[in-house]
């Protein structure tokens, strides 16, 4: 049986072009429940950023809306939603040089201008070079996949990070305290990887899979130090971190994703076994090691 392939998107805030540090920020917030818009709508105004390649511009809440796959519902409006992404990027992200350290809000301003239908942007200078200008090292995300994925934090999180590492079909490694931190994991299964694997990891490649966004992932677990930097353990049969595979996509493909009004006919995936860069640190940061 030939696989359905998935649609181009016509929306112009789509696709999202960040530098690839910008992948390592964690917004934990996020993964709570009625905030499952965040990723979408954060990547769309990243989005405008590219498009505009300046930090002051004004996005079409019509558009806006079409791009996350936007639902009604009673107890969340669209203004709110928009209300929530912004105070759980409050976070921001901590700007590291040397011994220095300054924190950094991402989102300086925004306007949700409801009777001019349209959201006024104000993008922090000092972050802006994150989103314009990025022709080395980054990374591409689609917005409708955010979209789509809404209902599972951890496979939103487990997307950004495949898609950091597209091409080559393989993550670097991440410790136990990265897993921690990137996939909002209870403290209490630090110790429980069973529990990490099956809770986490199966049901966020279950829908990556099923949406037929990468195919063929797989977990690896790893157990020797010298592959995690600053673990000093033993070696032996505790889990010290992850990495993932999975198959490599070409640069060259058109970017493909779901098309306009795709929430009324997508259906939940069947459970299947299956250097002007800025230095960026949030929560003790992400450093990947092959």
């Amino acid at each position: 049986m030939t696989k359905k392939m998935r649609q181009v998107p016509a929306n112009k805030l789509a696709i999202a072009k960040i530098d690839n540090q910008f992948t390592n920020v964690v917004f934990p917030n996020f993964a709570h429940g009625g905030h499952q818009y965040g990723d979408a709508l954060l990547h769309a105004i990243i989005s405008g950023a590219n498009k505009s390649q300046k930090g002051s511009f004004d996005l079409n809440i019509n558009e806006l809306k079409e791009v996350v796959l936007w639902k009604q519902t009673k107890h969340l409006s669209f203004a709110m939603a928009l209300k929530q992404m912004l105070l759980d990027c409050q976070n921001g992200m901590i700007l590291e040089k040397g011994k220095n350290w300054s924190y950094k809000p991402i989102i300086h301003e925004l306007d949700y201008l409801g009777n001019e239908k349209k959201v006024h942007v104000e993008i922090n200078p000092q972050v802006l070079p994150l989103f314009v200008n990025v022709e080395k090292r980054f990374t591409k995300t689609l917005t409708y996949d955010y979209a789509v994925l809404r209902t599972n934090a951890a496979a939103r999180s487990l997307y950004t990070l495949l898609r950091k590492y597209r091409q080559l079909g393989r993550t670097g490694n991440l410790s136990m305290n990265d897993i921690l931190i990137r996939f909002s994991v209870p403290n209490s299964y630090k110790s429980r990887p069973k529990s990490i694997e099956n809770q986490i990891f199966d049901k966020a490649i279950r829908d990556l899979q099923g949406y037929s966004i990468f195919e063929n992932i797989k977990v690896h677990r790893i157990t020797s130090a010298f592959q995690i930097k600053n673990i000093h353990v033993q070696n032996g049969k505790h889990v010290l971190g992850y990495y993932f595979t999975f198959t490599p996509q070409k640069a060259d493909i058109k970017e493909v994703s779901y098309p306009k009004n795709s929430q009324r006919t997508l259906t939940k995936p069947k459970k299947k076994n299956t250097d002007k860069k800025l230095d960026i640190n949030l929560n003790g940061g992400f450093d990947f090691k092959w």
